[in-house]
């Protein structure tokens, strides 16, 4: 037992994958996607190509640990499994994302229509499955979720660079609901308050320390060809860290800022000013201190929520997801 533990302290995605086939989520999410008849395939090819299974089990682990029955449990994370898979090949349409983990997206392979419509399906299949599993308040906190989580995204193609930082950070919040808040909302609602509230802050911290380093790789990370990626400033979207760097910029830097943000014409010397604007700024080490309390957060939470080897475990991860961030 002690090698197997050894041996997840290093892997920690592997602990949650073994937990994603162990706790019957697997078998659950496979019951859900197979419902949608005609409609499964492209749900069920995206989820297939899903290599995390972070995402359904973190919330899973909180709520064994407070003492909620591994059924519920299950179901619930079979839930997230296959909304977080229908956000996936939704995000993959609107932003017109042909590969996802080196492979065809689901919309080009089945046809962006016959994949919406799927996705549609599977929204339908999964709150009637939460009603039938959980109770029919399960089934209103899924759909309450998924329209936070739908609106939030309209809210963040609205913002402009004055938006306040404590607005975007609750934004990201809203967009990760149905993974996050909807599980201990559903599974403790007559939890202690405190334990609750830190349950909901573990996992909070823990994805925002994910979303802020996905937004900083976009801004420092080169491409194989050597130029930096920088889909956030072309397409005018203002990520935590863009208005970080807004906000320090001097009067003589903004117009060619202001130019570059948004433009369709986006050229080598938009690009090129960019860089050299997050460079000057130090932007990547500030927004690292940032990844780095997100997660230390996270990890000082997880005392209150788990417990032996699962806090360990996810403290492990925490460090591994850093390291991931910091890597040149």
């Amino acid at each position: 037992m002690k090698a197997e533990f050894e041996k997840y302290l290093n892997d920690p995605e592997g602990y949650y994958r073994n937990l994603y086939g162990e706790l019957g989520i697997r078998e659950k999410a496979d019951g859900i996607i197979k419902s949608f008849g005609s409609m499964a395939e492209p749900i069920q090819y995206t989820n297939q190509l899903w290599y995390s299974k972070t995402k359904p089990v973190l919330p899973s682990i909180i709520t064994l640990n407070a003492g909620v029955e591994r059924e519920k449990v299950a179901s619930v994370g079979a839930a997230i499994d296959v909304l977080w898979t229908l956000s996936v090949v939704v995000d993959d349409i609107q932003d017109k994302d042909e590969t996802r983990r080196s492979k065809p997206a689901a919309w080009r392979v089945y046809g962006a229509e016959q994949t919406y419509k799927s996705a549609e399906a599977g929204l339908g299949a999964t709150v009637k499955f939460l009603g039938r599993e959980i109770g029919l308040l399960a089934s209103k906190a899924c759909i309450d979720s998924v329209n936070l989580g739908m609106s939030s995204i309209k809210n963040h193609q609205a913002f402009d660079l004055s938006v306040r930082p404590a607005v975007l950070h609750r934004n990201y919040w809203e967009r990760d609901a149905f993974f996050s808040a909807l599980p201990i909302e559903v599974l403790l609602p007559n939890l202690d308050d405190k334990t609750r509230q830190a349950g909901l802050a573990c996992l909070e911290h823990y994805y925002i320390g994910g979303q802020l380093g996905n937004d900083l790789q976009d801004l420092i990370r080169p491409e194989a060809d050597g130029k930096l990626r920088l889909s956030d400033v072309r397409n005018g979207l203002v990520t935590i860290p863009i208005q970080k760097l807004w906000s320090q910029l001097n009067e003589s830097e903004k117009p060619d800022f202001e130019k570059a943000f948004g433009s369709k014409d986006f050229d080598e010397a938009d690009h090129d000013a960019i860089k050299t604007m997050v460079e000057n700024h130090s932007l990547g080490e500030q927004v690292i201190v940032d990844i780095t309390q997100s997660y230390e957060q996270a990890k000082r939470l997880s005392a209150v929520v788990m417990s032996g080897d699962d806090q360990q475990i996810f403290e492990s991860l925490c460090e591994s997801q850093k390291s991931k961030f910091l890597a040149k």
